[in-house]
């Protein structure tokens, strides 16, 4: 038993480990208001580097990503998310991170000498994710050119940014790309769950086969696909849904999930329920409590409740509350007073505080029809009472804010900058700028509302790890929701996202194209027109040119009394050897030609009589 037992171990530690998990958190009641829950799908899958994972043979791990892995080692982690919807201030204080609405890529890849690699690495990864959720990833693609710059295929003269070596870890190099007008659907969530070992057939997965219609209409879904590849491969799925909800009681799908049989997923090594409670949870067999500061999680096996012995002791309300202390960053593009906010504006930053003093470091991008005028910039520091205001080259150096300029045609502008937060205080940052005219082929549909311009990144850790505050590949494909397993440590630094601003610029007269071809069109067809009419039909003289003359015509009862003296006059010139060959001629035709002949002889004579006489 024993030489079994180690035989089979190294089988088993070989094997993909597949986890899920839901979260439910009922979010405050808002008057007049349906009450609303937080719910979050967790899905994780891992996998050794076997020799039959690296000859493309998977055990529960998804096909594409591991080919996509395999086939470019350079990829150490990336994170894909898909966010319609905001988080709002109603539901009092967020409980995790969420993404800004439309899409966001980051990627960490390996620094190598060959540059080509990396940008094929990058094309194929943003080509997959295109293909595993049904989304426009591809509009991320940079294209090199032959001067080495690189801009995105959609030709707004934006490129992913990329994190300044100081910020990340030795021999890895990050790649960020926003979509903000990138629209999310259901559609995105059928592909990302085929991705799933028992996808929306068995397990927590089957579930979402009944919320179609509940998550197409929810005022918050975010849906992530994340991968790492370190001492193991690991992919991360999950999937972030504001539901409709009675909070004193469970979901009523979820209370029928045991009604209507749905199978227990055979491939989870865990399938757990964790239900959230502002208090002390309720003690029930089969069950476990956790600790989160003042409030406790139970922790519900699935295959517990499927039995259906669990969902009457549940009454609720389970809560959301939880207040996350990291800085806020505030940055939108303002208009100047007295000129046309289209063609000036000044951008504004604000970073503030409330927790314990921060270490906060920024990175931005601005596109290449918006042009900073440094000598502008102004930044002001403010705590509590006490204010202190710079300008121009002092506050560049207090900020340490360092830029790439732009060329002057389409490349954009990068600026970074770095800053001491203490608690309770803030930085503002204002800085004028010029928008350049952009050509109208680049304008998208409903260009009226402004030119959208993707978000910004930054990082923050604790004031005393300024020092060391990198970001790693760990740190950086850390999940955003609750870390709740053992194995799931917080980094102290992570990216942030900021949200993606409209712009208004100038804009051409779109009609302008049209009123020109109209036009044109016009003038040739008047004079098209003239030329046939004067060279290929007939001219009939102008009734201006008749002089009142009228045409002569003759009257029907004319025509007949000429047509009977011409006929009178042939009868008369006809001879006694004509009327012979005449009467040979109609007696042939029987007794019909004998009377024709009786009547045209009697005519004959009536006709000589008459002109004997005169």
């Amino acid at each position: 038993m024993m030489r079994l037992q180690a035989a089979l171990l190294p089988l088993a530690l070989a094997l993909d480990h597949f986890q899920e998990t839901l979260h439910l958190r009922a979010l405050p009641r808002i008057v007049d208001e349906p009450e609303l829950y937080l719910a979050r799908w967790e899905f994780e899958i891992q996998a050794e580097f076997t020799d039959a994972f690296r000859t493309d043979h998977f055990d529960l791990f998804p096909s594409p990503i591991g080919k996509l892995l395999n086939a470019y080692p350079s990829i150490e982690s990336f994170e894909a998310t898909l966010t319609r919807g905001r988080w709002k201030s109603a539901w009092g204080e967020v409980p995790w991170e969420f993404r800004p609405p439309g899409a966001v890529l980051a990627t960490a890849l390996a620094q190598a000498n060959d540059t080509a690699s990396t940008a094929s690495a990058y094309r194929f990864l943003v080509s997959t994710l295109a293909g595993s959720l049904c989304a426009s990833f591809e509009g991320m693609n940079p294209a090199v050119s032959a001067e080495g710059e690189v801009q995105l295929s959609n030709n707004a003269g934006a490129r992913p940014l990329q994190l300044p070596s100081a910020w990340s870890a030795k021999g890895t190099s990050f790649r960020l790309a926003t979509l903000p007008y990138e629209p999310v659907c259901t559609e995105n969530l059928t592909p990302w769950l085929k991705l799933l070992p028992c996808g929306r057939h068995r397990g927590l997965g089957a579930l979402l086969s009944s919320l179609v219609l509940a998550v197409a209409e929810a005022p918050l879904t975010s849906l992530t696909l994340a991968a790492r590849s370190d001492e193991r491969a690991a992919v991360r799925a999950s999937l972030d849904v504001v539901l409709p909800g009675d909070a004193g009681s469970l979901p009523a799908w979820l209370k029928s999930f045991a009604a209507r049989d749905v199978a227990h997923c055979v491939a989870a090594d865990s399938s757990e329920l964790m239900f959230w409670w502002p208090g002390k949870a309720p003690v029930l067999p089969d069950t476990r409590v956790l600790e989160m500061g003042e409030r406790q999680v139970l922790v519900v096996p699935t295959m517990k409740f499927l039995q259906g012995s669990m969902a009457e002791f549940f009454s609720g309300p389970w809560s959301s509350e939880r207040r996350l202390h990291a800085p806020r960053v505030m940055r939108d593009m303002l208009s100047q007073e007295g000129r046309s906010e289209r063609t000036h504006g000044r951008y504004l930053l604000r970073l503030s505080n409330e927790g314990r003093s921060r270490h906060v470091r920024f990175l931005d991008q601005l596109p290449f029809f918006i042009r900073p005028l440094w000598h502008s910039l102004r930044a002001v520091w403010a705590d509590g009472d006490r204010e202190v205001e710079l300008h121009g080259a002092e506050a560049l150096k207090r900020l340490q804010l360092q830029f790439t300029s732009s060329d002057g045609l389409r490349s954009p502008t990068d600026f970074s900058l770095s800053v001491e937060l203490k608690s309770g205080g803030s930085v503002s940052l204002f800085l004028d700028v010029l928008k350049n005219f952009i050509n109208f082929r680049e304008f998208s549909y409903a260009c009226e509302k402004g030119f959208d311009v993707g978000g910004a990144v930054w990082l923050d850790d604790e004031a005393e790890d300024a020092a060391a505050g990198t970001i790693s590949t760990a740190g950086f494909a850390a999940p955003l929701g609750p870390s709740l397993r053992q194995h799931e440590a917080q980094p102290s630094s992570r990216l942030h996202f900021t949200e993606g601003m409209l712009v208004m610029v100038p804009m051409p007269d779109f009609s302008m194209p049209f009123n020109v071809v109209a036009l044109s069109s016009t003038a040739a067809t008047f004079f098209f027109g003239s030329i046939f009419r004067f060279t290929a039909t007939h001219h009939p003289p102008h009734w201006s040119t008749q002089r009142g003359t009228k045409k002569k015509t003759l009257h029907p009862m004319q025509a007949l009394a000429l047509l009977t003296l011409l006929g009178c006059l042939g009868l008369n010139a006809l001879t006694a050897e004509h009327m012979n060959r005449i009467s040979m001629t109609l007696s042939q035709a029987g007794e019909s030609g004998q009377e024709l002949y009786s009547y045209l002889a009697i005519a004959k004579e009536r006709v000589d009589s008459i002109l004997a006489k005169r």
